[in-house]
């Protein structure tokens, strides 16, 4: 990642983890408030300017580089900088740095601590005990505003299969409810020996009254089998206003669920038919505006389901019928009107 990104893409972790780690004592922990009144008063002319005005340069400082120079001349514009390298994160679980960054994140000593500072952070997870870290990551920064979370699925070991755990997942992302308006989770199959569904139970978004925009596969929201899947009313949150049905790795018979019903098409319009149907939707998620539905990993599979003229014209004309925009994607293509 360059170090002249805009301010709305992730900071690289490792590079910000990494001045936390330097010997400049301008790098160790914060002050406490009895540290701050004993250390000597700064000449420096930008420490003189009103609080705002130095908040305003610092936010334009977008080089990360620079702000770690800048976070290393003094501790007053260290705890002024922190904000800015901790504001987003971009977190790959699998790095070797990553237990000590969530140590960071988690620590409590400093005022206010560094985990609150993040507002948007996205997660790599690959491995089983990862996942747990992954709501770790929640869990110590409770004031997150972007959230997104990709999994890499690896059944290695078939007793110990890895899945997505939809409801310690929902409870998880509970603890970010009252600031969290942007959502995207996302996953892919590793192996082609995964014998066992990807997902386990549903992940109900209802209680993250905040939140506007949701990317999230359909089997991760619902769970993996009709028969014991929630309504969407159920599950989405009242300030929705754009849904998104992100990809899935659809059935077929490496998977294997015994007698039961998986989801197919027939499956899927009665749920959406229930949803949508009759402006129902409008009644738990009234400010909804766009329903976006990914096809692309659909497309490689033999079912006949979904196709162009057939499932996916009937599902668009459900949403449009019922006063909502549309659009359907295969490959890299959006289909569909709005």
């Amino acid at each position: 990642m360059s170090e002249t990104q805009s301010k709305s893409e992730p900071r690289n972790a490792i590079q910000t983890f990494s001045l936390l780690n330097t010997s400049t004592p301008a790098c160790s922990k914060l002050e406490t408030s009895t540290q701050a009144s004993n250390r000597p008063t700064q000449t420096c002319r930008l420490l003189a300017l009103p609080s705002e005005l130095k908040d305003m340069i610092i936010e334009n400082v977008t080089a990360l580089r620079d702000l770690s120079n800048l976070s290393k001349t003094c501790f007053d514009l260290r705890e002024a900088t922190l904000p800015m390298l901790f504001r987003n994160l971009d977190l790959d679980l699998s790095k070797s740095w990553a237990p000590g960054l969530l140590q960071v994140l988690a620590e409590h000593e400093e005022y206010p601590p560094l985990g609150e500072m993040v507002r948007k952070m996205y997660i790599r997870a690959t491995r089983l005990r990862e996942r747990h870290a992954v709501l770790e990551c929640i869990h110590n920064t409770p004031k997150l505003t972007r959230l997104e979370i990709y999994y890499q699925l690896d059944e290695a070991h078939p007793k110990a299969w890895e899945c997505i755990d939809g409801k310690a997942l929902s409870f998880g992302l509970a603890n970010v409810k009252s600031t969290l308006t942007h959502l995207k989770i996302s996953y892919d199959l590793y192996t082609i020996d995964f014998t066992d569904p990807p997902t386990k139970g549903f992940c109900s978004l209802q209680a993250l009254h905040k939140l506007e925009s949701v990317d999230i596969p359909f089997f991760v929201l619902l769970g993996w089998l009709p028969g014991k899947a929630p309504s969407l009313a159920d599950v989405l949150p009242h300030s929705l206003s754009v849904l998104k049905f992100g990809d899935d790795d659809w059935y077929d018979e490496k998977f294997d669920d015994g007698d039961e019903e998986c989801w197919n098409e027939t499956c899927m319009m009665r749920t959406f038919t229930k949803y949508f149907g009759g402006f129902t939707w409008e009644k738990t998620t009234p400010n909804l505006k766009l329903v976006i539905f990914s096809l692309k990993g659909y497309d490689g599979t033999q079912v006949s389901d979904w196709r162009r003229n057939g499932g996916q014209r009937i599902f668009e004309q459900l949403c449009h019928e019922n006063g909502l925009k549309c659009k359907v994607i295969r490959g890299e293509r959006y289909l569909g009107t709005e």
